[in-house]
């Protein structure tokens, strides 16, 4: 139990950077707030059941950290062709992004 408290107190000073660095890798969260199901792709994915999502459907992803300034490209579509998708960028503040995919569009959130 001792040897928390320097960690914690390092993680409270430091920030989620400093949690994101001992992890090595971030969580996206991908969400569909329309009301027909579509596909969310991360990089390198193929349209499949496991990126499928229905109305009001969520999906958690895993990436390794990257620098500030690097980008990932996500990709929106159904039946298989791709219809929308939005890049976004990760910053010194990228702490729990998101990607959501709404009537207006598809969006970064929280990079």
């Amino acid at each position: 139990m001792r040897h928390l408290l320097p960690v914690a107190l390092l993680a409270a000073l430091a920030g989620c950077d400093f949690i994101r660095q001992v992890n090595n890798t971030f969580t996206v969260t991908l969400e569909n707030r329309t009301a027909s199901p579509v596909h969310i792709l991360k990089p390198g994915e193929d349209f499949d059941q496991a990126n499928r999502l229905d109305q009001g459907g969520l999906r958690t992803i895993q990436f390794l950290v990257g620098e500030p300034g690097e980008t990932i490209t996500f990709r929106v579509g159904a039946n298989g062709s791709v219809f929308q998708q939005v890049t976004c960028m990760i910053t010194d503040d990228t702490s729990y992004p998101s990607v959501v995919y709404a009537s207006n569009g598809t969006f970064c959130v929280d990079w």
